[in-house]
């Protein structure tokens, strides 16, 4: 596997220098046109694709450039003014993706940003091993190392991503959900249905979960995710019956969301929803913040966390199992305090 990596890695430095003298026109067209391309090469992590909109937002606003974007969640990005372009990875052939890239991988540079890591990293020996893996550690920017060129500058402790919605689809979503009482929080229990690795590592306890909507009646809590996900008694239940953009408009609506770290933490940082999250010791929380995010954390943290694994060797997964509903509680009552009467 390692040699196979580094035959890739020599392949790709190739192909970057002998496509130089394009690059340089291609930066000049792109320059002149105010323009970044902005490519996420992560699997199907849509948190992941989200975080595009905090790479645009901040060079939108440093530079006033205006983003291409390749993806494989264009709906995260529609009726964003920043985005001049928006290409979906799946209305591509197999032939069509295979070139796209090749050819965005031979023009990365100020106008062309990968997001979510390459088999090579520019300004590194083609013989390098660096992985993204080397640099999980405590204190670790969960955005800045997804970004491996280094070409973007950004103020990681108050980058948000961005979404907008269309004076139509606010007619269509305040009309769907109508019946939801307001004020009303989010749930999302779960980090979802077939999610892979050890993402379910981030999972905290679903009598818990019950535990801290029974004790926070004086808004109505409504569940969302995918079907076949656990459904929390005291919520009403939205599993499966909202599209991404629904669930967006939701979170935009709501005074709070208490949720497993994923997408939905992520997105509430674009509208200032206060979101609380029972942090796992599977990454390091620090990393992961936004201003508006409330984690909670076991106190002590045990020694294994952060511990980067697909599976928890330790007895009980102690990381959740030590934080109770009563933390949870204080942390969802000190952010409906900032929001309930606004």
């Amino acid at each position: 596997m390692a040699q196979i990596k580094r035959a890739q890695r020599i392949r790709e430095w190739a192909l970057y220098q002998l496509c130089t003298p394009l690059r340089w026109v291609f930066d000049h067209w792109m320059e002149h046109k105010k323009l970044v391309f902005i490519y996420c090469v992560m699997g199907e992590g849509i948190g992941d694709a989200l975080a595009i909109s905090t790479i645009l937002k901040s060079l939108n606003q440093q530079q006033g450039y205006r983003g291409i974007i390749f993806s494989r969640h264009p709906e995260l990005f529609l009726h964003n003014p920043m985005v001049a372009a928006n290409i979906s990875y799946r209305e591509l052939s197999s032939l069509s993706r295979s070139l796209f890239k090749t050819f965005l991988r031979a023009m990365r540079g100020k106008h062309v940003v990968c997001f979510g890591g390459e088999v090579w990293t520019l300004g590194t020996s083609p013989l390098s091993d660096y992985s993204i893996h080397q640099e999980m550690k405590e204190g670790w920017v969960w955005l800045k190392f997804l970004l491996p060129d280094g070409n973007v500058s950004l103020d990681y402790k108050t980058a948000t991503p961005a979404v907008y919605f269309s004076p139509e689809e606010f007619q269509v979503y305040e009309q769907k959900f109508a019946g939801i009482q307001p004020p009303f929080a989010l749930l999302k229990a779960t980090t979802g249905v077939g999610r892979p690795g050890g993402s379910s590592l981030k999972d905290w306890e679903i009598p818990k979960f019950a535990e801290v909507i029974a004790q926070n009646p004086e808004v109505t809590w409504v569940q969302v995710g995918q079907t076949g996900e656990q459904s929390v008694p005291g919520c009403l239940d939205w599993l499966g019956k909202t599209t991404v953009r629904e669930v967006l408009y939701l979170l935009s609506k709501s005074k709070l969301l208490l949720a497993t770290e994923g997408f939905l933490t992520h997105a509430s940082a674009a509208f200032d929803v206060p979101c609380v999250i029972p942090f796992s010791g599977m990454h390091d929380y620090r990393g992961l913040r936004y201003p508006f995010t409330i984690p909670v954390v076991a106190n002590p943290q045990p020694i294994c966390a952060p511990c980067w694994r697909d599976n928890c060797n330790q007895p009980g997964k102690p990381c959740t199992a030590n934080i109770t509903a009563n933390q949870v509680t204080v942390a969802v009552r000190q952010g409906l305090t900032n929001t309930i009467t606004t």
